[in-house]
């Protein structure tokens, strides 16, 4: 199972005969992009744990990690 990247949404969609349809939407680590992690990375609100798996996958994807204290 890969790394989740943000918290799944479950999406609504009414249809044409009255009833809904409910579809869930997942956004993992793999498929955000390098401005996403690194912004989130940087932010002040994100805990040590998620900030530990945003490096992860920056090294993996072999980019320079540049880190604003």
């Amino acid at each position: 199972m890969g790394i989740k990247f943000r918290p799944t949404v479950v999406k609504t969609v009414k249809q044409a005969n009255g009833t809904t349809a409910r579809t869930n939407e997942h956004s993992y680590m793999s498929a955000a992009s390098v401005e996403a992690i690194t912004d989130m990375l940087n932010a002040s609100n994100t805990p040590n744990k998620k900030k530990d798996k945003l490096r992860k996958e920056l090294v993996r994807r072999r980019v320079p990690i540049n880190e604003q204290l």
